[in-house]
């Protein structure tokens, strides 16, 4: 049994918004519970309908965490839980009034560690762009699958298919890009392994030698003026004083690639 939640954020004040769990045997999903909570009292702040694309629509005629759990605890029951940093599940569900016993839990953060993989960490969006999974992010249920996948590569010691850059037409050598803000359709892991991989690099700041800036939808805490990130700031002043640096949204990005992409197609046949 796979379970993750998601919450309106980390304290011990906020609440559940959708609890899930899947039920899978031999690799293959069974049976899946998926319900959106109403929060009591907390409310869904802008960064988090973002982040999980929960609306406060989605939640307003929503059954609230006491009604839910019964029906999750009955589809759950005694079997194994399997969860990525599953203390975070199990002390929102804690708090809520369901008790999962630690005995019989499976943390894959854990577990990836335990393996050692060639990752810089080993967060749920880290460990699925290793093993190219392609279900969508901070979703509870899409999360769901992607752990599930994610332990059963842990479970059989697979490791991911490495890809040898050589066989990749190296299109962006000799650009760099700045990545910054968060994107909906890829992760800014996967956006910055799109550009190296191509022959691309990855600089921290936005400097007079870059080419590209890709931006994503930007977080309150990370407004320098309350309006820009330092990065667009940066950005905004070199393009002022003369500099060619191109903007990019994250669908200008995509978009670049794809034309890039076809490209490649064209001159392999």
């Amino acid at each position: 049994m796979v379970i993750d939640l998601e919450t309106t954020g980390f304290s011990n004040n906020d609440e559940i918004i959708q609890l899930s769990a899947i039920h899978v045997k031999n690799e293959s999903e069974i049976d899946s519970f998926n319900q959106f909570v109403k929060p009591q009292t907390a409310k869904l702040a802008p960064n988090i309908t973002y982040l999980t694309g929960i609306n406060p629509e989605d939640l307003h005629n929503a059954p609230t965490i006491d009604q839910v759990l019964p029906e999750f605890q009955n589809f759950i029951e005694e079997f194994p839980i399997v969860g990525h940093n599953i203390s975070f599940d199990a002390r929102f569900l804690f708090n809520s009034g369901c008790n999962i016993n630690p005995k019989i839990t499976v943390d894959t953060v854990n577990l990836a560690q335990f393996k050692n993989l060639d990752t810089p960490n080993n967060k749920l969006e880290t460990l699925k762009d290793y093993y190219g999974i392609s279900e969508r992010s901070h979703n509870s249920l899409s999360d769901c699958r992607t752990t599930a996948i994610i332990f059963e590569n842990l479970r059989n010691n697979r490791l991911e298919k490495h890809i040898n850059n050589e066989e990749i037409p190296q299109i962006f050598s000799g650009l760099k890009f700045c990545v910054t803000g968060q994107f909906s359709q890829l992760s800014r892991q996967q956006i910055k392994k799109d550009i190296i991989s191509r022959g691309g690099k990855i600089m921290s700041s936005v400097g007079k030698s870059t080419n590209y800036l890709v931006e994503g939808v930007q977080i309150v805490n990370n407004l320098t003026d309350g309006v820009h990130s330092r990065k667009e700031l940066d950005y905004i002043a070199l393009k002022s004083a003369g500099y060619d640096i191109q903007r990019l949204d994250e669908q200008n990005f995509i978009n670049l690639l794809s034309s890039y992409r076809e490209k490649e197609h064209q001159n392999a046949k």
